[in-house]
């Protein structure tokens, strides 16, 4: 009877012992198969103390659209910002912001950083300190991690209307979040890890489990919420925000001008919520104020948006983020703006038929 249970055993563990080793066999195949045929293009970030995650240095890769569809690939130096590498003989303007700023699903050529840049000819540098799903505790997070190296003369912060509703989470949120980063990041050191760790962000995201995942994402999903309470939570939030942005032009006085404001709205730009109408205004009047009485420079790209019939000009297909055109036309207000504040320009800007310099279609 020992006998046979000891044979029983032994032929229990030779047989784990084969499914462990072929389960092993393939796991290295897959992983060395991943590496050689799909290797993972995506940007890889890393943890940050203050900002909870920002780009790593010296990359180029690629985000992922609201499609699924892989954007151009972009160019990450070694400040962890978009771009080369900054020139340090050449004044430097500083631009922050969240994916927009960034310019998700764009060239590193066609953010709008990018062409205020080539419209200086060479006179001062433009640097696109963008970050997707970034809010303002962020962007002044970045400002102190980088100002210092940069010493920017203007820093211009580029605030989309969801950022309002990206406030800093509490010690047990924050806790939470770099104990999901972490794990994120070891499963990543694998290839095959990182396509099945893609695979289960997609999952969980359409189970309504996607807060137990890692994600660098937008946040401010109000799609049910009332008008009163989509107004309130924004308000709220731009309350909240505008010490922040105060603290953040007394720092970049220290290099230069200080702070330049520009505000993104999404009526004009996009498809409107009505929960959604009238917050534009709200949100314009709020910051508009605060600027004044500050003697902070500030601007809204919504004019330049709505003087846009075809909203599919600006917004990228399957997705919300915008256009090159779209870039364009933002960046032609900020360069205006920045002529107003003795940042000449050497080359004209312009985005040819249909920008803010040409005659446009009305949209009604």
């Amino acid at each position: 009877m020992w006998r046979r249970i000891r044979r029983g055993v032994r032929d229990a563990a030779v047989r784990l012992t084969l499914v462990g080793a072929s389960l092993a066999t393939l796991l290295i195949v897959g992983e060395i198969v991943c590496r050689l045929f799909f290797p993972d293009t995506r940007l890889r970030y890393v943890n940050d103390p203050e900002a909870l995650y920002h780009l790593a240095p010296n990359q180029v890769g690629t985000t992922e659209l609201a499609s699924g569809l892989p954007a151009p690939p972009a160019r990450i130096n070694q400040l962890g910002l978009r771009g080369a590498d900054s020139d340090a003989t050449r004044p430097r303007i500083l631009v922050l912001g969240d994916s927009f700023a960034f310019g998700a699903g764009v060239g590193d050529d066609e953010t709008f950083s990018a062409r205020v840049d080539q419209w200086f000819g060479g006179s001062v540098s433009v640097v696109n300190g963008g970050h997707p799903g970034y809010g303002i505790f962020q962007m002044a997070a970045t400002l102190r991690r980088v100002g210092e190296n940069l010493r920017p003369r203007l820093v211009i912060v580029v605030l989309w209307q969801g950022d309002f509703l990206r406030q800093p989470p509490d010690a047990a949120e924050r806790a939470r979040f770099m104990h999901r980063q972490r794990l994120s990041q070891i499963v990543k050191t694998s290839v095959l890890g990182t396509h099945l760790y893609r695979r289960l962000e997609r999952l969980m995201a359409k189970t309504g489990q996607d807060s137990l995942v890692f994600r660098v994402g937008e946040g401010g999903k109000q799609a049910q919420a009332s008008a009163q309470t989509v107004r309130e939570s924004h308000l709220r939030g731009m309350r909240a925000d505008l010490p922040r942005l105060l603290a953040m032009h007394e720092e970049a006085r220290r290099y230069g001008r200080g702070l330049l404001l520009v505000l993104w709205p999404k009526e004009d730009f996009a498809s409107l919520p009505e929960a959604e109408r009238g917050l534009a205004q709200d949100l314009t009047v709020g910051l508009e104020d605060f600027a004044r009485q500050h003697s902070i420079p500030f601007i809204s790209v919504q004019a330049a948006m709505r003087r846009i019939a075809s909203k599919k000009q600006l917004l990228i297909p399957n997705d919300w983020h915008p256009t090159p055109f779209a870039h364009c036309l933002a960046a032609e207000q900020i360069a205006q703006k920045l002529n107003d504040l003795d940042f000449p320009l050497v080359r004209s800007a312009g985005c040819g038929a249909g920008s803010s310099t040409a005659i446009l279609p009305v949209d009604g």
